[in-house]
């Protein structure tokens, strides 16, 4: 469940560095200053283009991690569920078996009362 943020913070980390690379660096020009203004712009622009796409990352890594929780947590449920539900299937299992043996049981206790019976009331 970690390797999940790992994962979108190094692709968030590897798309800021090919925008930082693909963004060529400012240099002194020493021509018209209205250049570098536009390119101040242009810079200012791109960085607050990039802090958006930041931001939409951040809310669908957050949504993601919602969302991950979220099914943890309902993983968390079924397994109990069906451990509850091994634990009764265990107990009617033993309580069938038990059955099984009744009639048994039963039988040799009507024999042995009868026995008694014979020996204390003989005919």
């Amino acid at each position: 469940m970690m390797a999940t943020p790992l994962v979108f913070l190094s692709a968030v980390l590897s798309y800021l560095i090919v925008i930082s690379e693909s963004t060529p660096t400012i240099t002194p020009i020493a021509t018209e200053t209205s250049l570098g203004n536009q390119r101040n712009h242009r810079l200012t622009w791109e960085l607050e283009e990039a802090k958006l796409r930041v931001a939409r990352l951040e809310s669908i890594f957050d949504e993601t991690v919602q969302h991950i929780n979220a099914k943890s947590l309902s993983l968390e449920e079924c397994e109990k569920l069906i451990a509850d539900m091994t634990h009764e299937m265990d107990r009617l299992q033993s309580d069938l078996s038990s059955l099984k043996v009744f009639p048994f049981v039963l039988y040799a206790d009507i024999r042995c009362f009868e026995s008694k019976l014979t020996y204390e009331f003989p005919h």
